[in-house]
């Protein structure tokens, strides 16, 4: 696959030799060795997977497995359907952005050559009860560039860290229809330089909700709760999340400046889906040898829970506005309404990474292009216009192959834990909605209780005021 040149020529010689030697004829010889070269579909896999299998080798060998003399079974978390459906998504996808007019990039190639120097990707997805990764895709060709980007790569999640800020925030006491300011800002940094960060539109919204500040990804607001909160608080949340990379104790990583892996991140997001315990990633179920005697077992491996399930609800909740109504509403042109969707996007500086992670009942996913060498992809492109559609589209396809999920969703909502409150409040002031605000900005709002505006709270002493309890 990576040098077939060198494939013919070999493949010739011994075609030449079986000539000689009387297994063929001279004629059946120059008849093959005029034959093109032909590989198996996939790799010769039930789904191109080389990026996985490769993990899979990796962590057999690193358990004392010597996988690759062969004789043993390797029972995998790999869902084929899945695993094709983020193969094709990326493809198509990246491929559309190259054949826009004015892209401004050396397109992709088949045949190899290039040395991965042209939009590259990365797609993963797992179950977030078990951990269990169902899809991994490293890159564009493997044939061309074996390098994983979802695993040994590390960049900058942009605005799809900002979860984690929020998380805190709520954690915190502050609650979804808590109003900052979007607005210009200017913070002195220890090294006396000024540090101003700015919104993709170039502007500013004025005060808003925490819950709209997170749909809209304002960048400002989610640098306050950085300087609120405390970076090192952040920082020891995404530890506890998963996020094994250093989160630095600047501003600046409030909205994703430092580098992660993505695996990891990805991962982290598990915290959302499971209300509070994130689960690692798990590649093997089990391996055995020839004659059936189970050598490796992976348990599934929850880390200890990094959240409360009250704060982790109202987060997701807040997340779910992100796709309806926020920067990744181009989920929705592929995924029904009945199928409940959270996420965020991302987009670093100089449009140089797109991000979409996304969760549904049943999977956690993560999508990221950029190239290898960090350079604007385009000026119009972000994590809502190139990473979501990619999410979308290998959601679609899974669901459309596994109806039965699909039917499940209607019952099997995301359904609040015990401590949250709900109330209808005004998305515009966020106070608790009155006969005067009119219907397009009422919405139901969560809150961790205790958080919830006072006119929410329940009053012990009304119980009084109606009278004796009759049994």
């Amino acid at each position: 696959l990576r040098y077939p040149d060198r494939v013919r020529r070999r493949r010739n010689i011994v075609l030449s030799l079986m000539a000689e030697q009387g297994h063929i004829t001279r004629a059946q010889a120059a008849a093959a060795q005029a034959s093109r070269l032909v590989t198996a579909p996939n790799a010769g896999m039930s789904a191109y997977s080389p990026w996985f299998v490769n993990v899979v080798r990796i962590q057999a060998i690193r358990a004392g497995i010597p996988v690759t003399r062969g004789g043993y079974i390797i029972h995998t978390t790999l869902d084929p359907v899945l695993q094709t459906a983020a193969v094709e998504a990326l493809t198509l996808e990246a491929s559309a952005l190259e054949n826009q007019p004015g892209y401004p990039h050396a397109k992709y190639r088949a045949g190899g050559g290039q040395k991965g120097a042209y939009l590259q990707g990365m797609v993963i997805a797992m179950d977030p009860t078990s951990g269990d990764v169902r899809a991994l895709v490293g890159g564009r060709d493997y044939s061309d560039s074996p390098f994983d980007r979802a695993i040994d790569g590390k960049r900058q999640p942009g605005s799809s860290f900002k979860p984690v800020v929020y998380a805190a925030a709520i954690a915190d006491s502050l609650s979804p229809s808590t109003m900052f300011a979007d607005t210009a800002l200017a913070i002195t940094l220890p090294n006396g330089t000024v540090y101003s960060p700015a919104n993709s539109d170039g502007g500013f919204g004025g005060q808003m909700t925490l819950r709209e500040a997170l749909a809209r990804s304002r960048n400002g607001i989610a640098v306050q709760l950085g300087l609120l909160l405390g970076m090192d608080s952040i920082s020891a949340l995404a530890r506890r999340m998963g996020i094994s990379s250093r989160i630095a104790p600047y501003p600046s990583s409030a909205i994703g400046a430092s580098a992660v892996q993505p695996l990891d991140l990805v991962a982290a997001y598990t915290t959302f889906a499971n209300l509070g315990t994130p689960v690692e990633p798990r590649f093997i179920h089990r391996i055995e040898d020839g004659n059936g005697t189970v050598v490796l077992s992976r348990e599934i491996t929850a880390l200890p829970p990094a959240l409360d399930p009250r704060v982790t609800f109202v987060v997701r909740d807040m997340m779910r506005d992100v796709v309806e109504r926020g920067s990744a509403s181009m989920v929705r042109q592929f995924l029904p309404a009945s199928i409940p969707v959270a996420g965020k996007t991302g987009t670093t500086n100089d449009n140089t990474d797109a991000w979409f992670i996304g969760l549904t009942p049943d999977l956690v996913a993560g999508v990221w292009l950029g190239f290898d060498k960090p350079v604007t992809i385009t000026p119009w492109s972000g994590g809502g216009s190139l990473a979501a559609p990619i999410f979308g589209r290998m959601l679609s396809k899974y669901y459309a192959e596994n109806p039965q999920l699909v039917a499940a969703q209607a019952t099997a909502q995301w359904e609040a834990p015990i401590g949250v409150v709900t109330g209808e409040i005004d998305r515009e002031t966020g106070a608790v909605a009155d006969e005067f605000t009119p219907p397009e900005r009422r919405y139901t709002e969560y809150f961790v209780e205790g958080t919830e505006p006072v006119a929410l709270r329940a009053d012990p002493w009304k119980l009084f005021g109606w009278g004796p309890i009759v049994y």
